[in-house]
């Protein structure tokens, strides 16, 4: 099984943890490039053939904005946790998967290689119809505040 080609959205302990799975005898993955801060994901991934990015939770400004624009633009997003508080942040962050720092070659292989089940967007609900024998039954409310005077000013 070839290597898949990750980035590394990793913080330098993250990195540090993992290197044997990035750079080892046994490498799972083949770095082609690493970030220093979320901001720099989505520039990252449009120089990159990247398949997914690996990321750590303590990246400098990481959101799920970032990960979700990242998954826009096709990659998966694996999530590298050092400890218990680390997957308990990635859980909150829209990552694919979660694999622990001290985890099998074959584990991180496998998360990578594994394809998502295509989800057909949720249908939007219709707007509830007005009732037509309620119109007359409630009242409409209608407020206007003006904005002029200082603060503290009577409204």
């Amino acid at each position: 099984m070839s290597q898949p080609s990750v980035l590394l959205a990793l913080t330098p302990l993250a990195e540090r943890a993992i290197e044997p799975l990035l750079f080892g005898e046994d490498a799972a993955v083949t770095p082609l490039g690493s970030v220093a801060e979320a901001d720099e994901l989505t520039r990252a991934a449009q120089e990159h053939s990247a398949r997914a990015i690996l990321v750590s939770p303590g990246l400098a400004g990481l959101s799920a904005g970032h990960c979700e624009r990242a998954r826009a633009a096709g990659l998966r997003l694996i999530g590298i946790a050092l400890d218990e508080h680390d997957r308990h942040c990635l859980q909150a962050l829209p990552v694919d998967a979660i694999v622990d720092h001290d985890a099998p070659p074959q584990q991180l292989q496998a998360q990578l290689q594994h394809q998502p089940p295509a989800v057909a967007p949720a249908p939007t609900p219709a707007p509830p119809s007005p009732d037509p024998s309620a119109a007359g039954a409630g009242g409409t409310v209608l407020a206007v505040i003006g904005c002029k005077g200082a603060p503290g000013a009577s409204e």
